[in-house]
């Protein structure tokens, strides 16, 4: 669920702040260009798996990684 983007209503947005529920594994969306920072609020270790790495998710650690990656 999108919280905040700035420009409000535009496609291409400088940041935007969102939550989600993770339920199932599965890709992340792709933002080419865009910076992401993922914190995990509340539950156990998430691993995430990139193309070139796996990264473990800590809860209440933020995380950055390219928009391109999925």
């Amino acid at each position: 669920d999108e919280i905040m983007v700035w420009p409000p209503g535009e496609e291409e947005f400088l940041w935007r702040l969102s939550q989600a529920t993770l339920s199932e594994s599965g890709p992340f969306s792709v933002f080419p260009g865009v910076e992401r920072w993922l914190v995990l609020l509340e539950g156990k270790t998430v691993t995430l798996r990139h193309a070139d790495r796996i990264h473990q998710l800590e809860p209440m650690t933020p995380y950055s990684f390219s928009g391109s990656e999925d």
